[in-house]
């Protein structure tokens, strides 16, 4: 057996005793041999799905998306077939030789709908839009078999620009009401007023209103085929200032009659 070396530090006081401050070995430390293996660790989660499972589960959900977006462009395309033949049917002159009974007697909503838009359009517009009609159904069964919907719908939005005419007058006609509504419930309310406010809002009523008269006259005095110069937006928001200062008179008075 090798001895030890042990270096030891003591220490003599004034009083003759010796003490022993420290001791530590003496010599080098032999170095201890570390071995290293690979330990194989595989991954489990507790009511998880396995990575298998989940790539399975991701490729199903693909399909299920491919699947609904065929869906989605075949309904788009049937959408803009129907519309071609609708259009083409009544935009025109809504020659019975060209189309078969059968089909306006199927589609006569839409029929109706679509002769209602002739008025909207000028005879250049209808020539326009006939012709692009042909070459979006052209399209509609070659290049755009296997399209987005997105294709479509821009077709769609090419093939009848008058719509917006059609339906801009009808919302006029709805935001006209309204502004008149308006009118007639301030007109109707401001009896219990003072003399001084109840004037105020008589005023901007009449202000209100012949400004929609001229306007509607200036309106009406423009063929349908042509875009409108009086837009529902316009009479939207003159609805929405009139109503503004007229419910803020309405509270004041109230407020100065409480105090």
């Amino acid at each position: 057996m090798e001895a030890t070396k042990v270096k030891v530090r003591v220490q003599l006081n004034i009083h003759g005793i010796v003490t022993v401050v420290s001791a530590s070995g003496d010599g080098v430390r032999k170095s201890k041999v570390v071995k290293r293996l690979d330990i194989p660790v595989s991954e489990s989660v507790f009511g998880g799905m396995a990575k298998a499972e989940l790539s399975e589960a991701e490729k199903k959900e693909h399909q299920l998306v491919q699947q609904d977006l065929k869906m989605e462009n075949a309904k788009e395309k049937n959408r803009t077939d129907v519309l071609i033949w609708h259009t083409l049917s009544f935009l025109d002159v809504m020659s019975t030789e060209r189309v078969p009974i059968s089909v306006i007697l199927s589609f006569c909503h839409e029929v109706l709908i679509l002769n209602q838009y002739h008025g909207f359009s000028m005879e250049s517009e209808r020539e326009g839009i006939s012709y692009n009609l042909q070459q979006t159904e052209d399209w509609l069964y070659e290049d755009g078999v296997d399209e987005s919907g997105d294709a479509y719908t821009e077709k769609l939005d090419l093939l009848i620009p008058l719509q917006n005419r059609y339906k801009e007058e009808e919302a006029r006609a709805r935001a006209t009401r309204d502004l008149l509504d308006c009118i007639t419930d301030y007109r109707m309310v401001v009896g219990s007023l003072p003399v001084s406010e109840r004037d105020v809002v008589i005023d901007e009523c009449k202000k209100a209103e012949q400004w929609l008269q001229e306007k509607l006259q200036q309106q009406n005095s423009f063929p349908k085929n042509a875009d409108p110069i009086l837009w529902s937006n316009e009479i939207k928001r003159k609805a929405e200032a009139l109503d503004m200062y007229c419910y803020h008179t309405l509270v004041h008075s109230l407020h100065k009659a409480m105090i």
